[in-house]
């Protein structure tokens, strides 16, 4: 009778803490992932109002006898030499000194070298991406131009960008092969023909749409190269390299600012230009892509790419609820395929394990606990016999 209680009491033991190990494994993952998680649904609605406002903001600086898209592209982009600056100061700080930024700038120049740096090859991969780069921003700002289409269309034209830079790293770059983004692509298309069609032909909206077009185009190559000649750059090198877009920017592009200026194209007389509209779009610019580009560690990319996703229905709601615009059928169905359109060429080929992994650890973590259980009752039978 005493052993038996003995062996109740150690069966009794054993399983409170096959079930306590359990629960602990799988609150610590939950807590992980969870914790993944919220963050990026937080960062999913901070993107989307950022994006939108930002956008709202660029559109709002057309203003009295104030037009230069270019001008507004040009001196969002020279801000961007900050990014390394900011970089190497919050290392500097946080490791007390200990950071030595000479040796970091060899190593993040090497951003483009495949065997061996030169600087000639470096100077030709920035001076690309930083024209590149200008043409994608300046035709998007320039098609916000209230004369020619709203926001809202322009806003999620250019989110197709995301499908087409799938198309052409699938040919570029040999990526996965996934059907579902195939289909996306396929409605983004149809999506833009749509917004080709909603006004007559030759219209000032459709050139604003042409123009929204090819500033998706032109940002899915400038994504497709820098993934082929810089691959999954970290911080230090991105941070280098987009300082080194706004310094070229501004070093070797102002001709083209001053031949604008010179043909009446474009107007900065000091009296005219809104700085406030101006510095705040630069203000958002800048913290629309510090949002982009270095929060990917704090939560799963695909939260990223749903802001941009959210944008559409916000922009299309600020249109009708503040400057009341009326979207006509063609319009809406264009709007909701390109919405669909980006939704799936974000579905990942497969789920970040996170996503799924609070429920999974459950049931793997039962399975074991159960494993363990049985083995221990076959041991204290075992020793019963």
């Amino acid at each position: 009778m005493q052993r038996n209680s003995e062996d109740r009491d150690g069966e009794s033991s054993q399983t409170s803490t096959t079930t306590t190990i359990f629960i602990s494994e799988c609150l610590c993952e939950i807590h992980d992932s969870s914790n993944r998680i919220r963050c990026g649904l937080f960062l999913t609605v901070l993107i989307a109002v950022t994006s939108v406002s930002a956008t709202y903001l660029a559109q709002s600086t057309y203003y009295g006898e104030f037009n230069a898209p270019y001008f507004v592209t040009y001196f969002s982009t020279a801000w961007l030499i900050l990014m390394y600056p900011i970089y190497t100061l919050i290392l500097f700080i946080y490791s007390k000194g200990a950071y030595s930024p000479k040796h970091a700038i060899r190593e993040h120049i090497q951003i483009f070298a495949i065997h061996e740096f030169t600087f000639g090859h470096f100077l030709g991969k920035s001076a690309l991406f930083c024209v590149l780069w200008i043409g994608a921003m300046y035709t998007y700002t320039k098609a916000l131009d209230p004369n020619f289409t709203n926001a809202a269309d322009v806003y999620a034209i250019y989110s197709t960008h995301y499908s087409f830079f799938y198309i052409l790293s699938w040919i570029v770059l040999f990526e996965l092969f996934v059907a579902v983004r195939i289909i996306a692509l396929i409605f983004s298309i149809i999506g833009v023909v749509l917004f080709l069609y909603t006004d007559s032909f030759g219209s000032r909206y459709m050139w604003g749409v042409i123009l929204a077009v090819t500033s998706s185009a032109v940002m899915s190559i400038y994504k497709v190269l820098f993934k082929k000649f810089a691959g999954q750059p970290g911080f230090g090198k991105l941070s280098l390299f987009l300082s080194v877009l706004g310094l070229f920017s501004s070093l070797f592009l102002w001709p083209v600012l001053l031949v604008l200026v010179l043909s009446n194209t474009e107007n900065i007389s000091g009296k005219v230009v809104p700085w406030g509209r101006v510095c705040g779009t630069m203000i958002l610019f800048l913290f629309y892509h510090l949002l982009m580009n270095y929060t990917s560690g704090l939560t799963y990319k695909v939260f990223l790419g749903l802001g941009v996703a959210l944008g559409i229905p916000i922009c299309t709601i600020s249109d009708y609820v503040f400057k009341n615009l009326t979207l006509n059928g063609m319009e809406i169905t264009a709007l909701g395929l390109t919405f669909t359109g980006l939704l799936l060429v974000l579905w990942p080929e497969r789920c970040p394990a996170g996503l799924y992994k609070p429920f999974k650890c459950c049931v793997k973590n039962e399975i074991e606990a159960q494993n363990r259980e049985q083995r221990s009752h076959s041991v204290l039978h075992y020793n019963k016999d």
